[in-house]
């Protein structure tokens, strides 16, 4: 520890010599007296004078500024002591302060030069006020030399998984390791297996502590992201704890449904083909508004990075010639850490029906290449109809899953072979 300290001067009474006097001086130590002889009268005077009085003290500097305010009157408590030691030519003398000492009070001080040194400084502490001051005082005058100390301190704080995302370390949240955090200007510390971190020897001055956030969580505690703070001498700060949310993910999951029942039945595996796609659309409230693209052949797509709240999923785009057979749009809600949900859309492809009216000349129930088609004949398939062309022919698309009936309209003179 650097040696600290003040340099006082106390000037001496110069003695006037009178033609025919002689003055003898004896300073006398313990009484303060002065003892003077008159060689012409023979009378013996006596006279007081006051010597050199000093004190130093050793207080708390509370808020560490180095300044003497009005809350800096406490002395270094019980079991910190430092050394003082006052030297000069005919001087020295070394003391202990602190320990619930405040001051040392040195009277009887002959003049000269007086150093003011601090030897040694208590662990844990450091000296606030400057290293060197000089001071003048005359014989008769005293003075005053106060040192002060700030107890350095130690700031803590617990990085907790908020399951719940509520803001609130529960009994059951664990704590996070390996989480970096820093306080201004550039000190660092990582989180242990039980989410704790500290920093140590922490000295005066206002300090803003923060952490990194890693990919994948927000923060969930405290409300900003840092906090800020002044150190006093001595008041360790702990309970500055961060909470962080696991974010969840979904996995869009598109087949297609064979039967076009909406339910995944054992071969509704297979994903959208080649050339086809559709487009999923997440969103929550304002604050997230995602794209994705499920199909072309891959049937998931991950969206990840989402935090607490009800999402709603769904399809924006469907490839022509398809239908959804799920329900369009799907409510997700994110209520716990590092959740995975799987959103699942199933599509079938329409299909078409279609066949031949022909004039079944043998009536055998079977189409031979003599028997042509007839043209004009209407068919009903659910509630549309369809007429056949001039070579019999007669169609309908765009039918979804499902059982349906095809009829025709007969006419009169006819009867049905098949």
């Amino acid at each position: 520890m650097s040696t600290q300290f003040f340099t006082l001067v106390l000037s001496q009474r110069t003695a006037t010599v009178l033609s025919h006097i002689c003055i003898f001086l004896l300073l006398a130590g313990a009484t303060g007296l002065v003892y003077a002889q008159s060689s012409k009268t023979g009378e013996s005077q006596t006279k007081e004078a006051m010597l050199g009085f000093l004190r130093i003290n050793a207080i708390i500097d509370l808020d560490g500024d180095g300044v003497l305010d009005l809350e800096d009157y406490s002395p270094i408590p019980s079991l910190d002591s430092l050394l003082v030691n006052v030297h000069s030519d005919l001087f020295d003398e070394t003391f202990s302060l602190g320990n619930d000492i405040l001051s040392r009070e040195l009277s009887n001080l002959v003049a000269g030069e007086y150093t003011i040194s601090v030897l040694s400084i208590p662990s844990g502490w450091v000296i606030t006020t400057p290293s060197v001051e000089l001071r003048t005082v005359s014989l008769t005058s005293s003075d005053t030399v106060t040192f002060m100390f700030f107890k350095l301190i130690s700031i803590s704080g617990n990085k907790f998984h908020d399951i719940n995302g509520n803001g609130y370390k529960d009994f059951n949240e664990p704590g996070l390791s390996n989480w970096k955090f820093f306080i201004t200007p550039n000190d660092s510390a990582l989180s242990d297996s039980a989410g704790t971190f500290q920093f140590f020897n922490v000295g005066p001055g206002t300090y803003t502590l923060y952490e990194i956030q890693q990919s994948g969580w927000t923060r969930t505690y405290p409300p900003n992201p840092a906090y800020t703070f002044m150190a006093f001498s001595g008041l360790d700060i702990s309970y500055q704890d961060f909470g962080n949310f696991n974010l969840g993910k979904f996995i869009v999951d598109v087949t297609v449904d064979f039967d076009g029942d909406g339910v995944a039945d054992a071969p509704d595996i297979l994903p959208l083909p080649a050339g086809t796609q559709v487009t999923t659309h997440i969103s929550k409230d304002t604050s997230t508004n995602l794209f994705v693209q499920t199909g072309n052949g891959i049937r998931t797509t991950e969206v990840s990075n989402l935090g607490m709240g009800t999402y709603d999923v769904s399809i924006t785009s469907i490839p022509s010639g398809w239908m959804v057979t799920t329900a369009n749009v799907v409510s997700k809600t994110i209520n716990v850490s590092e959740q995975v949900d799987t959103v699942r859309f199933m599509l079938f492809k329409l299909i078409s029906v279609s066949g031949i009216k022909y004039e079944d000349k043998n009536g055998n129930g079977v189409k031979e290449g003599t028997e042509h088609g007839l043209s004009g004949w209407t068919f009903t398939l659910n509630s549309f109809n369809s007429v056949s062309d001039s070579l019999g022919g007669f169609y309908f698309d765009n039918i979804g899953p499902g059982s349906h009936t095809l009829s025709e309209n007969p006419q009169s003179g006819w009867i049905n072979t098949a």
